[in-house]
């Protein structure tokens, strides 16, 4: 009985708030080691992402420089300009150099100015070899060929990541390629074809899984339609080239993961449904020089964790702690020991992400701009191979000179000013913003260059980084472009005073012209009625005649006087009510012919941006001419409305009259043109030919459908704003 009354008492007073105190540090350090669990998995997966993207990046580098390389060399320039059969042996023997030289270039080609294979080198069991005469293709009609037909010398197209297809056909085994090409001009300037490299695809998709964790997490490429280029299996890569596999796509399978995507240039994290993705945005525009292909054409690299490796790592540690909340009494030993595993697990992780980031420093060296790299004191520390090439000094030059060695001597004077200020301030910013900088290179040249700065710590030392790009073809641009604005400028005054002309002298002939035309009227009005029982028939229907063609002259005369001010009328676009105006010129008609029956139709709350002066004359003149057309039908019906077509808004007017042959279409918005006899249908034929001015006026569109006896319906857009 005692006994037990001191077991419980010991219990009591040791054990129990001993075992309290255990399980509230275990359940601290439980908490603790799944956070830092999470963490270091979050290190490693952006780490991994990081230099999977860069390794991707260095490799994209080179590739238009390889054909530039071949499109610029002698022998090739030799047959450009001088074809013969031992100047083709020549550029074929410089192929096969090159694809042996650099075993990734599966075909090497070169396609003449009318998309023919003239010569192809393919790789086979490691070999390079030539493509007989006879198998030869013509590639006129492949994209690439169109692509690079329009480039300009010195332009390099990319093309997407895709499997190569041989006579419009996907090549078994698959063969992931990236096609490079570069057009090829003679001394005159004429483009005389075009060198095209095949990349086999498999080394960049080869790269890329070595950094595949291989622990149930996935490394994964994307093209920028979310089409898997790697990852989730053969059977749902390359999607866009299967039809069916056009449903396995990102956005399909991972719509929220997606969209955070693209709205992240950098590297970024997020989850869907538990399911972790660590992904980061390859722009190959910004690694490979090129043209207008190049917009657009980036990859994603993404890391895909799964939420049952992530419950299962903290499972294990669960399961851990539950081991040592069982194990009381060796608690400390326990505890240390953890302690110790958690120790050495940070150490590890700080250890990798050190021999990572100099990993990061030495692929600094791919980078397409110079870097500089200077200490507080202005002394340069590191520069890359870019750097050294255009400034023209050896590393051994530029590390331990005063940055100043750089800069032109009218730029020196308060350069240590601007420094020290940036110390004060380091952020990542561009250097001399509103300001022209240039770098001075070894031969004495000035370049004109844009500079970012960012600082950067190592250690107990600060640094700064200056990331220096040549902009010399930029500014070439832009003097190019003032020059064409001045021209332009120019062009518009001539066109303003060519129209002030223009408007002056049809004033003057409509004046001109409505003079004689009006005294013809007149006076052969006045014959009539004064001379009525001297004329028979004859004589007055000669002089109706005479009247009805002088009022005609004078219709046509105002009708040109319309068409030509619409051509110079300025646009001022607004909301306009198109129903609105169609009731008021309805409205006109009526009052002009009140014993007319015709059934209206018009959509209410039909509107359009446009200019509503013009839109008035453009409803005007197609209300009418179906108000006319429709004069010998019983039922007749007009209708207005309007319809979305292909994401494009369509107005119409239809109408159930004579109609026309649609053989006869092209001639109806000519001014003077006329399908229907004019004793019939009386006009001067310009009223659809100021249509046609009016739509050209708003960048839209009209035509017509029609059957003859069977009505008409003109269809016409008016363009955006």
């Amino acid at each position: 009985m005692f006994s037990k009354w001191i077991y419980y008492r010991l219990l009591g007073r040791f054990f129990l708030p001993l075992l309290l105190i255990v399980a509230v540090v275990i359940g601290l350090l439980y908490h603790q080691e799944i956070e830092t669990l999470d963490k270091l998995l979050e290190k490693e997966d952006i780490s991994s992402v990081e230099l999977a993207t860069q390794v991707e990046r260095n490799a994209l580098a080179t590739l238009g420089a390889d054909a530039l390389y071949l499109a610029g060399q002698p022998n090739m320039k030799s047959w450009i300009e001088y074809p013969s059969g031992l100047n083709k042996s020549a550029v074929i023997a410089d192929f096969q150099w090159f694809q042996e030289r650099f075993p990734v270039y599966d075909q090497v080609r070169f396609l003449n100015a009318q998309g023919m294979e003239e010569i192809r080198l393919d790789r086979v069991s490691g070999q390079s070899l030539v493509v007989p005469q006879a198998q030869l293709q013509n590639k006129s009609q492949r994209y690439y060929f169109k692509k690079i037909h329009s480039l300009s010398p010195g332009d390099i197209y990319v093309s997407p990541f895709d499997l190569n297809l041989e006579r419009g056909r996907i090549e078994i085994p698959l063969k992931p390629v990236i096609r490079i090409g570069t057009p090829v001009f003679n001394q005159s300037g004429k483009f005389r074809g075009s060198i095209l490299l095949n990349y086999l695809g498999t080394q960049i998709l080869d790269e890329l899984r070595q950094f595949s964790p291989g622990d149930g997490r996935e490394i994964w490429l994307l093209n920028n339609k979310g089409f898997w280029l790697l990852g989730r299996g053969p059977e749902q890569e390359w999607g866009f080239m299967f039809p069916e596999r056009q449903q396995h796509t990102m956005p399909i399978a991972y719509p929220q993961v997606w969209e955070k995507m693209q709205n992240n240039f950098e590297v970024g994290r997020a989850s869907q449904n538990q399911d972790l993705f660590t992904f980061h945005r390859l722009d190959i525009n910004s690694v490979t020089p090129g043209g207008e292909s190049l917009k657009q054409n980036h990859w994603y690299v993404l890391i895909f964790t799964p939420k049952s490796y992530i419950e299962e790592k903290h499972a294990d540690v669960k399961r851990n702690y539950l081991y040592m909340f069982a194990l009381v009494f060796g608690l400390l030993l326990i505890v240390c020991s953890r302690l110790a595993q958690k120790e050495l697990l940070r150490a590890e992780s700080e250890q990798k992400v050190a021999e990572q980031e100099v990993q990061y420093r030495e692929l600094l060296e791919g980078a397409p701009d110079s870097i500089v790299v200077a200490d507080q004191s202005g002394v340069i520390r590191m520069v890359n191979v870019e750097a050294e090439r255009v400034t023209g000094y050896s590393r051994a030059d530029l590390v331990g000179q005063n940055v100043e060695i750089l800069l032109p001597q009218r730029l020196r004077e308060n350069h240590e000013e601007y420094r020290q200020s940036y110390l004060e301030n380091p952020v990542v910013r561009s250097m001399g913003a509103s300001k022209e900088l240039f770098l001075l290179t070894k031969s004495g040249m000035e370049i004109p260059v844009e500079i970012s700065l960012s600082p950067l710590v190592r250690g107990n030392e600060r640094l700064v980084t200056s990331i220096i790009r040549d902009i010399t073809q930029r500014k070439q641009q832009v003097a190019h472009i003032k020059e064409l604005n001045r021209d332009l400028v120019m062009r518009s005054n001539a066109l303003k005073a060519i129209n002030l002309e223009l408007e002056s002298f049809s004033y003057s002939v409509s004046h001109d012209l409505r003079a004689p035309l009006r005294a013809v009227d007149g006076f052969s009005q006045t014959i009539i009625k004064e001379y009525a029982d001297k004329l028979d028939d004859r004589g007055k229907d000669r002089l109706e005649r005479i009247r009805k063609a002088a009022q005609n002259m004078a219709g046509l005369i105002d009708g040109l006087l319309d068409l030509s001010r619409i051509s110079r009328t300025d646009m001022q676009r607004e909301e306009v009510s198109l129903s609105k105006l169609a009731s008021e010129v309805l409205s006109q008609l009526q009052e002009i012919d009140p014993g007319r029956k015709v059934t209206v139709s018009i959509q209410p709350e039909m509107n359009a941006q446009g200019d509503a002066r013009l839109l008035k004359v453009l409803l005007t003149n197609l209300i009418s001419n179906a108000w006319k057309f429709t004069g010998q039908v019983d039922d007749a019906r007009i209708v207005l409305q309007s319809k979305e077509l292909n994401g494009e808004q369509v107005f119409s007017v239809q109408d159930n009259g004579a109609g026309f042959n649609m053989d006869y279409a092209a001639k109806l918005f000519g001014a003077f043109q006329r399908l229907h006899d004019a004793e019939e249908f009386p006009g001067t034929g310009i009223g659809l030919a100021t249509v046609k001015r009016v739509i050209n006026k708003h960048g839209g569109r009209i035509w017509a459908e029609s059957e003859p006896g069977k009505g008409a319906v003109f269809y016409f857009t008016l363009g955006e704003e």
